[in-house]
């Protein structure tokens, strides 16, 4: 097996990159895409990985892989164990029961490639990962791909999906995680070993979907298909609110005291392998 592993931020598109492959998984036999797209490789201290397979079930509509799939996240007894010591263990010790969960979740997956498109991935990896979380990845043989979108766009949608305002301090942190996702990738690449990662347009890949999975596929090298594409995941336009303008501007004048010269590239040369 082989993983193809999307090392995108949070509001890039990791989740039409997860439900094009999945909505597709009849077409791409040889291509197994679990139903749960956030699964967490990495521990987060949140409610969602904490509460993480307590409502889950296994429906009678689930294929065979899925079903077992889901079956693991329920009885994940390693990420119940990281629950249980996260406050009074080591991170060495942690990250030593982590590795133990990679493995698990990763077992038993009788197809040649395995889709991973977990936006938390690329923020959690450095402090998460040691010489064996290495070894393990890279023992998969992964296809890396990473989706670059404006900076100040991925940041508003990042803002706009929480319920409370946030303040200039907040605003200016949301931006350098999504900023940051050159530096970040950069990181990967020397911590990894320096492999290919192939660099997508977030606009391309939503405007000519087609095109770009034509790309994805001959640099994973699979078999190219025809793909039935999913809806736009940024339908129309709507009224922004009074809000939602003030911390645009917000972002927009962080951005302009930044080198845009990646982003400007990227939105030259559509797709890109670093």
């Amino acid at each position: 097996m082989k993983l193809i592993l999307n090392l995108s931020k949070k509001k890039t598109g990791t989740t039409f990159f997860h439900d094009m492959f999945k909505k597709n998984e009849k077409v791409l036999s040889e291509v197994y895409t679990p139903i749960i797209k956030e699964y967490y490789i990495f521990p987060r201290p949140t409610k969602k990985y904490i509460e993480l397979g307590n409502n889950l079930k296994i429906s009678d509509s689930y294929s065979f892989e899925d079903k077992k799939f889901v079956e693991k996240i329920i009885h994940d007894k390693f990420r119940i164990s990281i629950i249980s010591k996260i406050n009074n263990s080591s991170k060495k010790d942690l990250i030593k029961i982590n590795n133990e969960r990679i493995k698990y979740l990763f077992s038993e997956i009788n197809s040649k490639y395995f889709i991973i498109s977990d936006p938390n991935f690329l923020d959690d990896f450095r402090y998460w990962s040691d010489q064996d979380t290495k070894n393990i990845i890279k023992n998969f043989n992964p296809f890396y791909i990473s989706i670059i979108r404006d900076p100040v766009q991925s940041a508003l949608s990042l803002i706009n999906m929480s319920s409370k305002k946030f303040n200039d301090e907040e605003i200016k942190n949301t931006f350098k995680r999504q900023y940051s996702v050159i530096e970040d990738l950069l990181i990967f690449k020397k911590f990894f070993g320096n492999p290919n990662i192939l660099l997508i347009n977030f606009e391309e890949f939503i405007s000519n979907t087609d095109k770009v999975f034509e790309k994805i596929f001959t640099y994973c090298k699979i078999d190219l298909h025809k793909l039935t594409n999913q809806n736009n995941p940024n339908p129309g336009t709507y009224q922004a609110s009074d809000y939602e303008i003030a911390t645009k501007e917000k972002l927009e004048n962080i951005y302009n005291k930044c080198d845009d010269s990646f982003f400007t590239f990227m939105k030259r040369e559509k797709t890109h392998i670093i």
